[in-house]
């Protein structure tokens, strides 16, 4: 990221908001001031930001090559005018809108979970028409999964037929119960029934007579208690007959349905286990088949074909030859060439006057476009060794579709960040900042004249006087190269008066904001 200031003239400006141009020391202070340590602390930090590829630099008023005149005694009109204030990043060319290619094989028996290998893909930035091959992916774990699917299939389909046969005999037992036994037995008790019963009015009958004959005295008091026995005999057989009807008309037969039916619900169960077996093994089969073709993937539309974007510190793309793919992983995007933006991340220093709607100016290799800013990320990536540790925000600027726009695409984005309107300005390199205040040295009858200011914003060449300097003043360009006040000012007490005092040391470390209480939401 660069932060670079131009002028309504022609480059862009940076962010600043004081010029500087050196310190003044007198004997009773350090020779570095505060403001002169924050100049050189950015400075450090400008030049580590190059080192890692992503530049950072806060220009250092009254160094800039720009703002400095060829001529030592060269003068510069105050005027009022427009000063734009700008920070530079880079970015890369991305769709905004994107058909995202996956991997959709779960893999494993079932589709229980695995991986899958990568056999051949096509390369990057292809275009491909409808239906063309994209990936292959090895087909030989699906081929044994589909194999083994089949035989478990059969096994299910075997056990399910072997069920139904059960279902169909417990139903059988059931019902040839009602039909059959029950009934054979209910015939047999109702035929003794009435064979006792007539036992009964026989043996009735026999003892009448016997004890008609006793009366007369042709029988004897013996022969008269057997025939009394005999029916009480008949009597207890027609009772054992009666009861035995009974406990198989309320009993019995009862217990004999409730186990019949009982058997028969519990095969049906079983019955109904085995065709959800079936339907488990047929869809497992189903699915083994489905992914066998999957391992084939086309593309849905013609298009621009590309990679997925790829860890910064990864050499290989994710997905090549040999790789090894897992469910729902995206192996491929095909871009919309018509939705195309650009990402870049600003850093922490400036995120705050980056704004959604931030006017923008996209320098592409085959030109320039002026579009805005479309979205400020509210959290920052995390920092880490592979960018330095700088905390970044991720901001998105939509371009127009035009031709011969492509992924991939390095962007140089310059965001806006003020726009000034007439407002007074003078060059960076007319300033001399010191303890005392920033001055500026105003051509007058008598020579050099100097002035206190009040400054603004800045960019890399100018920066806006608030107050101190009137329109069409001319102030000197270069004061240090050609005012000798302006080197005495600063030059003439480098020294520093030894003296007791307090030495504050201090450990100074970087770390990120985070909040001290979070929502868990599982």
């Amino acid at each position: 990221m660069s932060f670079e200031m131009t002028p309504d003239e022609g480059s862009r400006p940076a962010v600043t908001d004081q010029p500087a141009t050196g310190p003044v020391h007198d004997d009773s202070q350090p020779p570095v001031t505060t403001r002169s340590k924050l100049r050189w602390t950015w400075a450090v930090l400008a030049i580590g930001l190059v080192g890692i590829g992503s530049t950072v630099s806060l220009v250092m008023l009254g160094n800039t090559p720009s703002a400095v005149a060829k001529d030592p005694n060269a003068t510069h009109t105050v005027t009022r005018g427009e000063l734009v204030v700008t920070v530079t990043e880079t970015g890369t060319v991305e769709s905004s809108r994107n058909k995202e290619i996956k991997c959709e094989i779960r893999g494993g028996y079932g589709g229980r979970g695995g991986r899958s290998t990568v056999t051949w893909v096509v390369a990057n930035g292809t275009t491909v028409k409808a239906g063309d091959e994209l990936v292959k992916l090895d087909t030989k774990n699906i081929e044994e999964t589909v194999s083994l699917g089949k035989t478990d299939t059969n096994i299910a389909k075997a056990a399910l037929a072997r069920a139904k046969a059960d279902v169909a005999l417990a139903q059988v037992g059931t019902d040839g119960y009602l039909q059959g036994d029950y009934r054979k037995q209910i015939t047999q008790l109702e035929i003794k029934l009435s064979a006792d019963k007539r036992n009964v009015r026989h043996a009735e009958e026999i003892l009448a007579k016997v004890r008609s004959l006793f009366v007369l005295g042709l029988f004897n008091d013996r022969q008269v208690k057997a025939a009394e026995s005999t029916v009480r005999q008949a009597e207890l057989e027609l009772d054992v007959t009666k009861t035995d009807m009974d406990v198989l008309q309320r009993l019995t037969s009862v217990m004999q349905l409730k186990s019949r039916e009982s058997q028969l619900a519990a095969t049906k169960e079983r019955l109904a286990g085995r065709e959800a077996g079936v339907v488990l093994e047929q869809s497992r089969l189903d699915l083994a088949q489905e992914e066998l073709k999957r391992c084939v993937i086309t593309a849905p539309t013609g298009g621009l074909v590309i990679y997925p974007s790829t860890a910064k510190w990864k050499r290989t793309p994710d997905i090549t030859d040999g790789a090894s793919v897992h469910n729902n992983q995206v192996l491929l995007l095909m871009p919309d060439l018509n939705r195309m933006q650009v990402k870049i991340r600003v850093h922490e220093s400036v995120v705050e006057r980056v704004k959604r709607g931030t006017n923008a100016r996209v320098e592409l290799p085959d030109g320039t476009l002026d579009t805005h800013v479309t979205s400020v990320s509210a959290v920052a990536r995390p920092a880490g060794w592979w960018d330095g540790n700088i905390v970044r925000y991720e901001t998105t600027i939509e371009l127009h579709a035009i031709e011969g726009l492509r992924p991939g695409m390095t962007a140089k984005v310059e965001l806006v960040l003020a726009r000034h309107e007439d407002v007074l300005s003078v060059p960076l390199s007319a300033v001399v900042e010191t303890d005392q205040g920033q001055f500026c040295w105003v051509e007058t009858a008598n020579g050099p004249q100097r002035c206190s200011v009040t400054l603004g914003d800045s960019n890399d060449r100018f920066v806006i006087v608030h107050s101190g300097l009137q329109e069409q003043q001319k102030v000197v360009v270069q004061p240090l190269a050609s005012v000798a006040e302006a080197r005495a000012t600063l030059g003439s007490k480098i020294v520093h008066t030894v003296k007791r005092g307090t030495l504050p040391v201090t450990m100074i470390e970087q770390g990120a904001l985070e909040s001290a209480n979070n929502t868990p939401v599982k």
